[in-house]
């Protein structure tokens, strides 16, 4: 694989915007993937040469004490540019790579606030989407584009050394795909995007923490 990369990183508004802007190119050569066979196993295989590019731009933004605001959006454009004779996916007339999303994006941010002398209270929320994409290397099983909202409410000891976190995963309860696999002459077998989820979350760090900074914009962990 050779992979290229340029990227551009500019603080704005007396730094209160940071804007990071990246380009790639990866040229991948005799590319193996993952395939599948009736009997259920699912060898490596040579499928060819191909071409992966795309750019990624990225935006934090402090506009008031305590507020923090994130945006990312990203854009991937694939191709084969040669397919072995044997493989499956030159059997199957692939055209896309497997994964491979042409569009994603995320938005959000958090607030923090104090709560009395000792304590801090914590509000965010994330929207995230996912383009669709092909999940084999065939191309039989494409991925609709889904989106997911998260949120999570806090409140800890301001040296961050004790923390009670309240979170929602999918809070809007979307039914969709997420990945899945064909295996003729077996039905697909799909994963789903996990429902609605709650979870509560007591936190203790045996070293305190000062500061904290809002968590990278592709972090599915989230909060």
């Amino acid at each position: 694989v050779w992979a290229y990369e340029a990227g551009l990183k500019a603080d704005l508004l007396d730094n209160t915007l940071r804007a990071n802007l990246a380009v790639f190119l990866n040229d991948i050569t005799d590319l193996q993937q993952t395939t599948t066979r009736p009997d259920g196993t699912f060898p490596q295989e040579n499928v060819g040469d191909a071409t992966v590019w795309g750019w990624e731009l990225e935006l934090n933004a402090t506009p008031a004490d305590g507020l923090d605001l994130f945006a990312a959006i990203g854009f991937m454009d694939d191709q084969f540019d040669r397919l072995d004779p044997t493989s499956d996916a030159r059997r199957a007339g692939s055209q896309n790579l497997p994964l491979v999303s042409d569009w994603t994006a995320r938005i959000g941010g958090s607030y923090a606030w104090d709560v009395g002398e000792r304590l801090t209270g914590k509000l965010g929320a994330s929207l995230a989407y996912t383009g669709a994409f092909d999940a084999t290397v065939t191309n039989v099983l494409e991925i609709s584009d889904y989106t997911r909202f998260d949120g999570f409410a806090s409140i800890g000891t301001r040296d961050g050394k004790w923390e009670l976190v309240a979170a929602g995963q999918n809070l809007t309860d979307e039914v969709t795909y997420v990945s899945g696999i064909v295996a003729a002459p077996f039905p697909p077998a799909l994963t789903v995007l996990k429902p609605r989820t709650w979870t509560l979350t007591l936190r203790y760090r045996l070293e305190p923490i000062v500061n904290r900074s809002l968590p990278n914009a592709r972090d599915d962990s989230w909060p």
